[in-house]
């Protein structure tokens, strides 16, 4: 199905703002903390407004929003100095749209938007929570520039990391392997998406000590791409791989009953000398 990004029109915004809501439960149920509190329905409607609201469409509602804002950010002026610079924030998949990587796809599209307007590089600032999105965006052609606490107005600190990618960006450029061109359906995985999240468990955690690591990996991913993925994330050697599908399980809230999803898991076995820091002093 052909994608069509652009910027959204006003009364789009409540739409975006389902697909940011969405994202939004997702994380906070896998304990991953980008935001302390949802931004408002409100702001969205001022960023549309503004011309700073972004969606990726593939068919008559948005797969991915985010902001791009050509501004000051405040929180990093001792690092970067008080010039304005094109950020990026807020960056939202669907979490209930089928395609696979359809953030990555918004990003490469961003990128190709922004060598329109001879921008030549882009910042982004996410919470350090287990090096999850860092290493998300990592895998998108960003480097991190920094690392801090940050406090927000609401006195609330988070430990934000500062990144940013090249205008254009090497690692999202359009063509097959990469984004796909415009009108492709079929798209590749890529080792921020093969790799859904840390598995952290008491069996899991117990086979640590033998330096293995177990991840809820992508449903199509084999063995080959999850060792180059956990090689290339997380710079280790991996000595083995093995993969196992966690089957249905039944579950039931009251009177109502149903079925929780199967998924893919992986457990890696990494060389001697070698670990993954995001397992250190995980919680059980």
């Amino acid at each position: 199905m052909p994608r069509n990004f652009r910027a959204l029109d006003d009364h789009e915004a409540a739409a975006a703002y389902e697909v940011y809501m969405r994202a939004f439960s997702w994380l906070t149920e896998r304990q991953v903390r980008q935001w302390l509190i949802p931004t408002s329905k409100q702001a969205f409607d001022h960023y549309a407004v503004s011309g700073e609201l972004f969606g990726l469409f593939t068919g008559q509602f948005p797969v991915a929003v985010g902001r791009l804002a050509y501004e000051k950010n405040p929180h990093w002026s001792e690092e970067l100095g008080e010039d304005k610079l094109w950020w990026l924030s807020l960056l939202s998949s669907n979490r209930g749209h089928a395609e696979v990587g359809s953030g990555r796809t918004f990003l490469c599209e961003l990128f190709a938007y922004l060598e329109t307007r001879t921008a030549t590089a882009l910042f982004l600032d996410c919470v350090n929570n287990r090096e999850a999105l860092p290493t998300y965006y990592r895998s998108c052609g960003f480097q991190r520039l920094a690392e801090k606490a940050v406090t927000y107005q609401s006195g609330n600190d988070f430990p934000m990391v500062l990144l940013t990618a090249p205008v254009p960006n090497p690692a999202l450029q359009r063509g097959p392997g990469a984004c796909g061109a415009q009108g492709e359906g079929a798209m590749s995985l890529h080792p921020g998406e093969i790799l859904i999240t840390p598995v952290v468990s008491e069996k899991s955690y117990g086979q640590i000590v033998q330096n293995r690591y177990t991840f809820k990996v992508h449903p199509d991913a084999h063995k080959t791409q999850i060792r180059q993925a956990v090689e290339q994330l997380f710079d280790v050697s991996v000595v083995r791989v093995n993969v196992v599908k966690v089957q249905p399980k039944p579950k039931r809230r009251g009177t109502t009953r149903g079925t929780r999803s199967g998924w893919k898991k992986a457990i890696v076995q990494l060389k001697p000398g070698d670990s993954i820091e995001i397992f250190e002093g995980a919680q059980l």
